[in-house]
């Protein structure tokens, strides 16, 4: 008895050189024992867990979209998002309103413009694909060949409205490799070649 006392009490006075996720009487666990969030999102800051258990459900398009842009629109993290979404869609001389700027975000500046949550995954999509910041206009310019045509079909655009077709000396998604060298046509696949 004596020796499980003894042991006991080295083993508190040791645990303040423990590493800090491992629980002891100097680290307790946490209250709701709900590990540690990693992201730098202001959205999951904090010790949330849920407070009863969780159902499925699946939401409709437009659902989904309200929600994301509830989401989107409260994280300060977007607010510089925001900020420039308004500042290059806004065309009048005043300020807008906020049913104005709610509108704007929801719905696009029309004439086939985006909306928030379209614009800002293709935003964050260039951002991470090219590593700099491209804005719409540079995305449409630079859509003429086969290479941007493959980085486009990466990207999961949501509209094809919004970018225009790819130039004219596409032959309609032919793999290049396919293309006879000296002739520079698409090569004639025979049916007898696969069966």
């Amino acid at each position: 008895m004596a020796e499980a006392y003894l042991l006991e009490e080295v083993s508190n006075f040791t645990t303040k050189y423990y590493a800090d996720n491992l629980p002891s009487v100097h680290n307790p666990p946490p209250r709701y024992n709900v590990a540690e969030n990693e992201s730098s999102l202001s959205l999951f800051q904090g010790q949330l867990g849920s407070a009863s258990g969780a159902t499925s459900k699946f939401l409709a398009y437009e659902e989904w979209r309200t929600i994301m842009l509830y989401v989107l629109t409260n994280l300060k993290e977007t607010m510089s998002y925001i900020e420039e979404f308004i500042h290059q869609f806004w065309r009048r001389s005043r300020d807008p309103t906020s049913n104005e700027i709610d509108t704007l975000l929801k719905q696009g500046a029309g004439s086939g413009k985006p909306d928030f949550i379209s614009w800002f995954k293709k935003k964050i999509d260039l951002t991470e694909v090219f590593g700099m910041e491209v804005d719409n206009e540079d995305a449409r310019d630079e859509v003429d060949d086969a290479k941007d045509l493959q980085i486009l079909e990466r990207l999961h655009l949501d509209s094809d409205d919004d970018i225009p077709p790819p130039s004219d000396n596409l032959h309609d998604y032919v793999d290049m490799h396919d293309i006879d060298d000296e002739t520079h046509e698409p090569a004639i696949i025979d049916d007898d070649d696969y069966f």
